[in-house]
């Protein structure tokens, strides 16, 4: 009997051994993981309804950088095809594919305007005293939180330049330096309240007008003059039918660098991250780029014989009591941002 036990100690001890191995072995292998996929290279197309002239328009060259500064952000991941001159429709055509899906990532401008009320605000005349005041509102807090009121639409905002400078009046009847001389005079303008009732409060009449129907309606003395930037007299050869400029700088048109929300949110983060940096740094380019081409091609639209009055010479000061109407007009609706925008020029 003793043999019996000892033999089923023995036994007993070898399965224990046993055992003790197995559950060692499994103590020591590592948990199996997963590695995340690698982002896959995007080249999105990316469009504008701007035609550029010898390859240059600010609007254009603000594409380039934001090209340029994405690609370089996100190692090549984020790439982009650009397309002018409406190739890809109008602007009405890119917000409505940002919303949708169909484009991931545009520059849009005043249509905006359209599709969050408030963005409106931007086209108040003489909200802005300068074009680094405009920089600084578009760098603000301010900028970005009315911004994110587009991510109903699917629309995801990520900074704000200038659709390309101030916006001046030209004519063919006479030189404006004060208000009198604007009066009586049909004046093309972009389809905004706030630009058309701003046009008419100073005692001309404002006419919303394709921009393509311009140097025609121009030609045939349809209209006598255009609120414009000096790229639009440029690009436009409006020079060639208009023989005053008067620098008035009563708005600043901004662009937008938006991209599809849900696209947005499908990008890991440190892609989210570097395309954030690629617009900062693209903007940063562009507004040091919308002065030093405003200002040659200012000069060129005198070589090319319009007489260019400039704002030093022009009352400009009256321009602004002038306008108080429209800023009384839309108090409801604009009054507290006007302000804080106004605010920051102080």
């Amino acid at each position: 009997m003793k043999r019996y036990g000892v033999l089923l100690l023995v036994l007993i001890l070898a399965v224990g051994l046993m055992l003790s191995g197995c559950s060692g072995t499994k103590s020591q292998a590592p948990a199996p993981t997963q590695s995340a996929p690698a982002p896959q290279k995007q080249v999105l197309k990316f469009g504008t309804s701007i035609t550029p002239i010898n390859g240059k328009h600010i609007h254009w060259q603000a594409m380039q950088f934001l090209d340029e500064e994405i690609n370089k952000a996100t190692n090549g991941l984020i790439d982009f095809e650009l397309y002018p001159s409406a190739q890809l429709g109008g602007e009405r055509d890119y917000v409505e594919g940002l919303s949708m899906g169909t484009f991931k990532f545009g520059l849009p401008y005043s249509i905006i305007g359209t599709i969050v009320d408030e963005f409106n605000v931007y086209d108040m005349p003489y909200l802005f005293k300068d074009f680094n005041h405009f920089a600084k509102v578009a760098r603000s807090d301010l900028v970005f939180e009315l911004g994110k009121k587009l991510e109903a639409k699917k629309i995801k905002f990520l900074g704000m330049g200038s659709a390309s400078g101030p916006y001046h009046i030209s004519n063919n009847a006479r030189t404006i330096k004060t208000v009198a001389d604007i009066k009586g005079l049909k004046i093309r303008a972009m389809e905004s309240p706030l630009i058309l009732d701003s046009i008419n409060t100073l005692g001309a009449q404002a006419i919303p007008m394709a921009w393509p129907e311009v140097y025609t309606a121009l030609k045939q003395k349809t209209i006598d003059g255009v609120c414009t930037i000096n790229t639009g007299f440029w690009s436009a050869k409006l020079y060639e039918v208009q023989k005053y400029a008067s620098e008035l700088e009563m708005f600043y048109s901004p662009s937008f660098v938006l991209c599809n929300l849900d696209w947005y949110n499908s990008l890991p983060k440190e892609l989210q991250d570097g395309l954030q940096k690629g617009v900062k740094a693209a903007l940063e380019r562009h507004y040091v780029d919308c002065v030093k081409q405003d200002e040659e091609i200012k000069q060129e639209l005198k070589k090319l014989g319009m007489v260019y009055t400039e704002k030093k010479d022009i009352d400009i000061k009256a321009f602004k009591e002038a306008v108080k109407p429209v800023y009384q007009k839309y108090d409801a609706k604009y009054g507290e941002l006007v302000r804080k925008i106004q605010a920051m020029g102080e």
